[in-house]
C-alpha cells in the first residue's frame, strides 16, 4: 500500500469522525496557528514504512497521530476533563475504524 493510500484511509476516517474540525498531513507545523478556526484539529506527522520483503512483502507503516483540543484560559477542571475525555473517546474511535479496514492491522509499537 502506497503512503499516499496510508494517508488518504486515515484522513477519510478523521474526517468522517471529526467533520466540524481540521485534519492536516504534514511534515512541520504549528497547530496553535490552527486555534480559533477549529475545536479538534488531528495532525497525521509523516509516516516511515519498513518492508519486510522475505515474509510476503509485508509494509510496516509507523505513524504518530496527535489529538488537539482548545480549552478556554479560565475552564474548570470539570471542563477540562470534559475536553481531556472527548478526545480519549475520538482518539479510541479512530483505531477502532482504522482497524476495521480489511488491509490494515493495528500493533503496538516498541
Amino acid at each position: 500500500m502506497s503512503y499516499l493510500a496510508v494517508v488518504n484511509i486515515i484522513k477519510d476516517i478523521s474526517e468522517g469522525l471529526n467533520p466540524n474540525g481540521i485534519f492536516k498531513s504534514l511534515r512541520n507545523w504549528d497547530a496553535s496557528l490552527e486555534f480559533g478556526s477549529a475545536n479538534c484539529q488531528i495532525f497525521l506527522f509523516p509516516m516511515t514504512c519498513e518492508l519486510d520483503l522475505k515474509n510476503s512483502y509485508i509494509e510496516n507503516w509507523r505513524c504518530v497521530l496527535n489529538l488537539y483540543f482548545q480549552d478556554a484560559p479560565d475552564s474548570t477542571p470539570e471542563e477540562r476533563d470534559i475536553i481531556i475525555a472527548s478526545a480519549g473517546n475520538l482518539a479510541q474511535q479512530i483505531l477502532a475504524a482504522l482497524n476495521n479496514v480489511p488491509t490494515i492491522q493495528l500493533t503496538q509499537s516498541r
